[in-house]
């Protein structure tokens, strides 16, 4: 294992933020995720459906017919008006097995929904983490800003008063003025940019809150990328993926029952019965059916679940590139962003240290006032570029950890 480090924000719930384990909470509550567990109730009383299939019938049965009078009454042969009332019991007893299998499948379903559910639930929580971690992202850029915003703000009044003496030209002043401009429009822009997100995830939790930081140092600590790509076939897609390909073999084999006879019992008593029967009070019969020809009904049927099957294999090797993909993606980009968090680091540093000799320079003549004014935008650029690499290696993070399973 190795282990790369960085200044990791260690975030904590106050009294007035919304932390990111209740975001994750609350994002339960979203249509897709309630949908997909309704999906698991909705399959539970299938599988009662299919059970249902494997018990006995009994109803009861009225019939009245009146038929046409005809000289064959009057001799005594049957009645022009007849009712019938029995109680009817009827059991399958064979059905090539389709009746099992199809319990089979439902349990497959069940499990199969449950893996779906928990992939909904990750999918999700991506979208939480995404939205989380960019607000901070833009509070911060907005606290860079009004830093930059108050750095111009002083160096218009410092011009001025140079002017005033005839030490600074008036030129010098406006693209100072320009450049504080410049910052009250970007801060503008970051507000309705940060009034979106905040807006999104919103949607995401149905809280009307959001969160807010205090930091502390944390590690990351990246393991080798073999054992993050180990941890696929445990992710909730791949075994809903591998349920689904169990199930389309279980339609087949529920497909070829169509083949088999059926046989089923069926029993009768009658509490009235009209006709030359009417003395016969009960009757069992045992009913034997065979396909011989439903114009390849059951061949269509067939080559339709086998299809199904090959569908499904080739979305779960589908699936498993992707996520092979995405995670290998988010370990080098975390893996390179560690690195350019360090460089860009010692980049602010020494943009700090040139504005400082820049200011002093000036004083001294030495420099133009576009050159402490474009020290002073890189410096707070520097600071901005920190802060978003920052964000970017804390949202990657936490989504590889989720697409891994390491973050529940």
């Amino acid at each position: 294992m190795i282990q790369l480090f960085i200044p990791l924000l260690y975030f904590i719930h106050t009294a007035h933020g919304l932390s990111l384990q209740q975001a994750f909470e609350a994002s339960l509550k979203n249509e897709d995720v309630q949908s997909a567990q309704l999906n698991i109730e909705k399959n539970k009383i299938q599988k009662k459906l299919a059970i249902s299939a494997v018990l006995p019938t009994l109803e009861i049965r009225g019939v009245y017919t009146k038929q046409q009078e005809a000289a064959v009454f009057s001799r005594g042969f049957g009645q022009s008006n007849q009712r019938t009332l029995q109680l009817s019991l009827s059991q399958p007893i064979f059905q090539g097995f389709k009746e099992f299998r199809a319990l089979e499948l439902t349990n497959i379903n069940i499990e199969t929904s449950k893996h779906q559910f928990e992939s909904s639930r990750l999918e999700i929580y991506l979208l939480v983490i995404q939205s989380y971690f960019n607000i901070i992202f833009l509070e911060k850029e907005s606290l860079h800003l009004e830093k930059l915003k108050e750095l111009y703000s002083e160096r218009v009044q410092f011009l001025r008063k140079r002017v005033k003496i005839g030490r600074s030209r008036k030129s010098e002043l406006y693209s100072a003025q320009s450049s504080l401009a410049n910052v009250e429009v970007e801060r503008e822009n970051l507000k309705t940019a940060l009034s979106n997100e905040k807006a999104n995830l919103k949607y995401l939790t149905k809280l009307d809150a959001y969160p807010t930081a205090s930091e502390r140092n944390e590690d990351i600590k990246l393991s080798q990328l073999p054992y993050y790509l180990g941890k696929i076939e445990e992710h909730p897609k791949i075994q809903a993926l591998n349920k689904q390909v169990q199930a389309s073999e279980k339609s087949i084999s529920i497909t070829k029952s169509d083949y088999w006879p059926n046989l089923s019992l069926g029993s009768n008593y009658y509490f009235e019965r009209g006709g030359a029967l009417s003395e016969v009070k009960w009757d069992v019969s045992v009913n034997l059916s065979y396909p011989i020809f439903e114009g390849g009904k059951t061949n269509y049927e067939l080559q339709t679940a086998v299809t199904q099957k090959t569908q499904s294999t080739l979305e779960l090797h589908k699936i498993k590139n992707e996520l092979s993909k995405n995670i290998s993606l988010l370990y080098q980009d975390i893996e390179n962003g560690l690195k350019r968090n360090l460089l860009q680091k010692k980049s602010a540093e020494i943009n700090e240290l040139k504005l400082k000799e820049l200011k002093s320079e000036y004083q001294l003549s030495l420099v133009t006032n576009l050159e402490v004014l474009q020290a002073l935008n890189d410096f707070i650029q520097s600071k901005r570029d920190l802060n978003k690499i920052k964000y970017e290696n804390i949202i990657n993070y936490y989504s590889l950890k989720t697409l891994t399973g390491e973050w529940d």
